[in-house]
């Protein structure tokens, strides 16, 4: 499973953001394919997000990947005053 996000966040920027660093033809571009996706997904509650998956077979990873402690990544704080 693999997300596809830029779309989202795209059409996202040209309905709640004005369109924001996005010329008029990207703009016209975006919402054609906006309309395009309602046709597919009539029905979405409003304010409602969508998360698009490309879903595919393949055979087991031949090698792991390596993964970093979490605790390497993050601060963990404490309860406030401890």
């Amino acid at each position: 499973m693999q997300p596809l996000t830029a779309l989202l966040y795209l059409l996202a920027r040209v309905e709640r953001g004005g369109g924001a660093g996005l010329d008029p033809e990207e703009i016209a571009t975006l919402q054609a394919l906006r309309t395009r996706l309602a046709k597919i997904l009539p029905h979405r509650p409003d304010n409602a997000e969508l998360i698009l998956v490309r879903l595919s077979y393949a055979p087991p990873p031949s090698v792991r990947s390596l993964r970093r402690d979490v605790r390497s990544c993050l601060r963990f704080a404490g309860p406030k005053g401890a």
